[in-house]
């Protein structure tokens, strides 16, 4: 078993249709959001073409969008 980490209490506000998507798609798995979460910013730290995909994401259309 790896060492404890420390962790950051935060609170995010996710789009509701992304978020019920999100949970059908994950019903059946282990995965949860802050699993995910932690999984995307490792990834976006360590990787730059994902940065780089994440960056030029358009959220429903929208590049730059606050979420």
């Amino acid at each position: 078993m790896g060492k404890k980490q420390e962790t950051k209490l935060t609170s995010v506000k996710i789009i509701s249709k992304n978020y019920y998507e999100f949970k059908k798609l994950t019903i059946n798995t282990d995965l949860t959001l802050q699993k995910f979460v932690n999984r995307c910013i490792d990834l976006y730290i360590k990787e730059n073409d994902f940065k780089n995909k994440i960056n030029s994401h358009e959220t429903d259309g929208i590049k730059n969008s606050k979420y």
